[in-house]
């Protein structure tokens, strides 16, 4: 048996879709920069009454897990809206759509917003645009989407799924591969 765990790539937002201030989640520093972001926006507020609204563009594994624990736990006690945005119409393409539906409802009953079907045109100080022209106020936007398999799968050999990533059995054998 051997494991293959070399990790994925992220392809950030082309900078024509994307203003300065957006924030990608992959790495460590990437979370640090959400949270400081978090509270500067939250002492910038002038009454504080409202919840800091955050637009997590990436409806993947990513930025499901990023959005519900924003929406969950807050930063430091400052309470998050959350708005997930994905272009498929089901969010967690990556696994079994009775789990997807299953998250969907949790996400929801945290008053996670999802819009979903939709692709973000523009991400910009103050907002989301959308593909169908719809903006979605947010003091923050985040770049959960792109993910994909690392290139290198390619080059070993092995069976591949249409996203690149090795094509596994239910227990996660390589298929053909026994």
């Amino acid at each position: 048996s051997a494991v293959i765990a070399i990790g994925s790539t992220v392809s950030p937002p082309s900078e024509n879709r994307c203003g300065n201030d957006v924030i990608g989640l992959k790495y460590v520093k990437d979370a640090l920069e959400l949270r400081e972001r978090v509270r500067l926006v939250r002492r910038e507020m002038s009454n504080g009454q409202r919840p800091v609204r955050v637009t997590v563009v990436g409806a993947g594994i990513t930025g499901v897990e990023w959005g519900a624990e924003l929406a969950c736990a807050g930063v430091d006690g400052v309470p998050v809206s959350v708005t997930i945005v994905g272009q498929e119409q089901r969010i967690l393409q990556e696994l079994d759509e009775r789990v997807a539906r299953k998250v969907a409802r949790i996400l929801s009953e945290h008053r996670i917003r999802l819009v979903l079907g939709r692709t973000a045109s523009r991400l910009e100080h103050g907002g989301v645009l959308l593909d169908d022209g719809t903006r979605l106020e947010s003091d923050i936007a985040v770049w959960a989407g792109g993910a994909r398999p690392h290139p290198l799968l390619a080059s070993l050999g092995l069976p591949l799924t249409v996203r690149g990533a090795i094509a596994v059995t239910p227990r996660l054998e390589v298929r053909g591969h026994d």
